[in-house]
């Protein structure tokens, strides 16, 4: 008669082969679940500080942040909330600017929209002017 085990060994290799999970083990119990965890097309909140030039005009530095939010809403985004931090002093330099004018940025949007957004920032647009110096964009589990 077979064992406890054999029926458990046999029941995980049924469910790998339906899930396409990638590893069954009879000693230690291991079940990766890879097909079974659905990426699901959620929106993902997001807060990002961004760091701007302080010698750009403040028109300029709308005209970027516009472009910012309508890149989240073509992306189907449901928020873009920026707080203005105004200028600060940097621990170092960062291209050559001893200060930087802080922005906070809390949206809610796909992932991909996130990675459109670094992009954007990282490669002005050719006859642009640079006017973001550094950024970074952390998920937030709300």
């Amino acid at each position: 008669m077979p064992s406890f085990s054999h029926y458990k060994l046999n029941l995980l290799n049924m469910l790998s082969s339906i899930t396409g999970a990638s590893s069954v083990s009879n000693r230690q119990t291991k079940f990766h679940v890879s097909a079974m965890s659905v990426k699901k097309n959620t929106l993902k909140n997001y807060e990002g500080m961004v760091l701007l030039r302080p010698d750009v005009e403040d028109s300029i530095k709308q005209v970027q942040m516009d472009k910012l939010r309508t890149l989240v809403a073509r992306d189907e985004g449901s928020s873009f909330e920026v707080t203005e931090r105004g200028l600060q002093n940097n621990m170092y330099n960062i291209k050559g600017y001893p200060d930087a004018y802080q922005v906070q940025l809390d949206i809610s949007c796909m992932p991909a929209t996130i990675k459109e957004l670094e992009k954007v920032m990282a490669n002005p647009e050719i006859g642009e002017e640079e006017v973001f110096l550094r950024s970074t964009f952390f998920r937030l589990n709300r």
